[in-house]
């Protein structure tokens, strides 16, 4: 018996040391430092954004991870629906992703490298370059875990749209936030959009996608009564609608020549929501966009070739950028009527002095004769009352007058009740459209100047 105790108690001990010598040759190591390849990350929609990281030294036990997105102060954010927050890792030496869905991912033990990746979502929506910020913080559950580098800069995911916009431009203006296309039905359909924004205001109005409908309702009120149709609208926003308003030819900014004439519309939304940035989405409060309407249709009115112009290889009127004004045109009348034209064919007609003050309806109508005859226009639908005039009256008033007797612009005046202006005899009427910084008058006819200016804000 003592031989058998003997020979059990060897056993025992031998299996103790032998299995210390194990556990003692085992790999034990519960500190390191995590790297990130970059801070920074761009991807096209539909791919996955992929990022390595590494250890200096494994650890013995799982690294446990906390992934959070972010989009605070960022203008230009991601949308839910634009990307996964999902993330998967796949720890070298492995062939599979493992899916961590919670944001809390695990950097597998005995583990030198490992990718984490997410999937942005390939969409068929026009969109602005979008981003997200991921932030990576060791969890409370790898709390026996020591990382020598306490914190992780932020990783900036940048997603960039992969639709072709229907539109490409060549005009200096840039495009605006959004272009739409008018078809015959005047129904829009959006083909470009901007890459980039400057406010939350902006992003919204892209992500929506559409000209809003009150708006649109006006838009598509006036563009059925336009002489000449209107096929592009160029949705802007500014805080405060500092990129005032244009009309062009098609032609000028879209490339062909076109057999009828068509023109582009650009009114800042601006104007329409000049509370947005507070909040307030009501529209068309202080009447100015209805305003604005109708004096850039009245350019469109007074300048088509449909109508106002003629193709004479020589010009025996008046010749105006857009081209050569026919004889029983509005604004050639309205300059017989109201302007001394040059002896010099270069020089620009200017306004006759012996009419009695005042002698324009805004100071903005001072700008050229193409603007008084629009502003005069915008005024003739807008305002409550139009006294009968006569050569003792201001040119001001004569000249709404000669509008409002001008055969083509006669059956207008309703769409005073169809557009909101709001403008009556007893409201201010806006004194300004286009703008620079240091208060210069820009015509909206002027594209390079009104460029320049809005270049000149941005600034």
């Amino acid at each position: 018996m003592k031989k058998m105790s003997f020979i059990f108690n060897y056993l025992t001990i031998l299996s103790v040391l032998i299995f210390s010598s194990c556990k003692k040759d085992k790999y034990f190591n519960l500190t390191s430092t995590l790297t990130l390849e970059t801070t920074s990350l761009t991807v096209t929609e539909g791919e996955q954004a992929i990022v390595n990281m590494s250890l200096s030294k494994k650890l013995s036990e799982d690294l446990i991870l906390n992934f959070s997105f972010s989009v605070d102060g960022i203008t230009n954010y991601i949308n839910d629906d634009d990307y996964s927050k999902t993330i998967e890792v796949k720890a070298d030496g492995s062939t599979t992703w493992a899916s961590y869905p919670n944001d809390r991912v695990i950097f597998p033990a005995n583990t030198i490298s490992a990718k984490f990746r997410m999937q942005t979502t390939d969409d068929s929506k026009l969109e602005v370059v979008e981003a997200v910020t991921l932030s990576i913080e060791k969890a409370t559950a790898s709390s026996g875990i020591t990382l020598e580098n306490t914190s992780f800069s932020p990783i900036k995911i940048t997603v960039n749209d992969n639709e072709t916009p229907a539109l490409n431009h060549d005009y200096d203006y840039e495009g605006g936030l959004m272009i739409f296309a008018f078809d015959e039905d005047y129904n829009p359909t959006l083909v470009s959009v901007s890459s980039t924004v400057e406010h939350p205001e902006e992003k919204a109005f892209i992500d929506a996608g559409v000209i809003p409908q009150e708006m649109l309702t006006d838009l598509q009120t006036v563009f059925k009564r336009s002489t000449t149709p209107i096929t592009h609208y160029i949705f802007e926003y500014s805080q405060g609608g500092d990129n005032g308003a244009f009309v062009v030819p098609t032609v000028y900014i879209y490339g062909t020549e076109k057999t009828t004439d068509a023109w582009v519309m650009m009114i800042d939304a601006g104007i329409a929501y000049p509370q947005l940035a507070s909040g307030n989405k009501e529209y068309n409060t202080n009447g100015l966009f209805g305003y604005y309407l109708f004096h850039e249709w009245g350019h469109i009115e007074t300048l088509n070739r449909d109508t106002q112009l003629n193709s004479l290889d020589a010009c025996n009127t008046y010749e105006e950028p857009e081209g050569c004004l026919a004889s029983d045109s509005a604004l050639y009348q309205f300059m017989n009527e109201f302007y001394d034209f040059p002896e010099d064919a270069d020089a620009a007609a200017s306004p006759k002095t012996e009419l009695k003050t005042p002698q324009f309806v805004t100071e903005y109508a001072m700008t050229n004769n193409a603007e008084d005859i629009a502003e005069t226009f915008a005024y003739y639908i807008t305002q409550e009352n139009i006294p009968t005039a006569d050569e003792t009256n201001s040119g001001a008033l004569r000249k709404i007058n000669f509008v409002k007797n001008y055969p083509a612009f006669a059956s207008y005046r309703d769409l005073r009740d169809q557009v909101n202006t709001k403008l009556t005899a007893e409201n201010d009427l806006p004194t300004h459209l286009n703008r620079a910084r240091n208060g210069k008058r820009i015509s909206c006819l002027d594209r390079k100047g009104l460029a320049e200016m809005r270049k000149s804000q941005k600034k």
